[in-house]
């Protein structure tokens, strides 16, 4: 009898430390899986790069993510402050959605040759550039320029001016 309450002991003790050792490595698991998160929110910094004027309504932006980190694009705001025709100083902001894109579109570009659109992607990896076109909405003065401010969901803050500064 001694020996089958031995062995029904070792068996528990066992049993115990499988479940032990179980849960260790899911916590493991989900500790690992909350770090990585963690690090891509602090990572999604996007900078702008260039900025050019292409006529009175339409300027275009090309944004890369800063330190060849992997840059959300599903959420960027657009600040866009100019003085328009009649000499209001206007500010803007957009906002993109991966469902809807009012106002703007979005190319992913990959060493000044199309990759792919934005289907497909909703980051910016190391090495491509994602142009932006932004509409606006009232024509700008001619000696006015254009302060654009790139908003990751972040909060990571990139800014360039177009135009006359």
């Amino acid at each position: 009898m001694i020996p089958s309450i031995i062995v029904a002991v070792f068996m528990l003790v066992m049993i115990v430390a499988g479940i032990v050792m179980n849960l260790n490595y899911t916590l493991l698991v989900f500790r690992e899986v909350r770090r990585l998160s963690e690090s891509l929110a602090r990572n999604d910094k996007l900078r702008i790069i260039e900025g050019s004027l292409i006529n009175e309504t339409l300027i275009e932006i090309k944004l890369s993510a800063v330190d060849g980190t992997v840059a959300p694009l599903t959420e960027v705001q657009f600040i866009v402050c100019y003085e328009d025709m009649e000499g209001r100083v206007t500010t803007y902001l957009l906002k993109y959605s991966v469902n809807e894109s009012p106002g703007w579109s979005l190319t992913t570009l990959y060493s000044g040759k199309v990759q792919r659109g934005l289907e497909g992607s909703n980051y910016l990896i190391p090495g491509e550039v994602a142009v932006v076109r932004l509409k606006l909405p009232t024509p700008k003065s001619e000696n006015s320029s254009v302060v654009v401010v790139a908003v990751s969901p972040g909060g990571h803050k990139s800014s360039w001016v177009i135009g006359n500064a």
